[in-house]
Parts: structure tokens; C-alpha cells; sequence
């Protein structure tokens, strides 16, 4: 793995992007999630809460099915 120097990159990708003024460069991780702004804690803060969120309904929709096959 090679090094990178962080600085020279963020350099000339502002370099870069700077010649057309109309793109904003955002940063997101690997699931769309973006991460431009955020602190450590932060990020994982909101992570958590959409885990759980995602589960709730999981579980809700899990209940549906079951009340359904119950009812025929």
C-alpha cells in the first residue's frame, strides 16, 4: 500500500473542481450516507438510530404477517 499525502490530494482535487464552480463535492461512505460534517460520534450516533429504526419496522412488519396468516 502506498502513501498518500492527504494535503497534495485535497489540493489538487480542489484544483480540480474548483474550475467548475456548479459541482459541490459531497463525501459519502459506502452506503450513500453523507459524512462531509459529521464527527466520529456523530456519524455512528445516526447510524445506530437508523439501525434501529430499520428494526422497529422490521418487527412491525414481521407482526403484520403473522397476525394476517392467523386470521385465514
Amino acid at each position: 500500500m502506498k502513501y498518500i499525502d492527504c494535503q497534495l490530494l485535497e489540493m489538487s482535487l480542489k484544483s480540480t473542481f474548483n474550475l467548475s464552480k456548479k459541482k459541490e463535492i459531497s463525501i459519502k461512505d459506502k452506503y450513500s450516507q453523507s459524512v462531509k460534517n459529521k464527527t466520529f460520534d456523530s456519524y455512528w450516533d445516526d447510524y445506530h438510530y437508523l439501525e434501529d429504526l430499520s428494526m422497529s419496522e422490521s418487527i412491525r412488519q414481521k407482526q403484520e404477517r403473522l397476525k394476517k396468516l392467523k386470521s385465514k
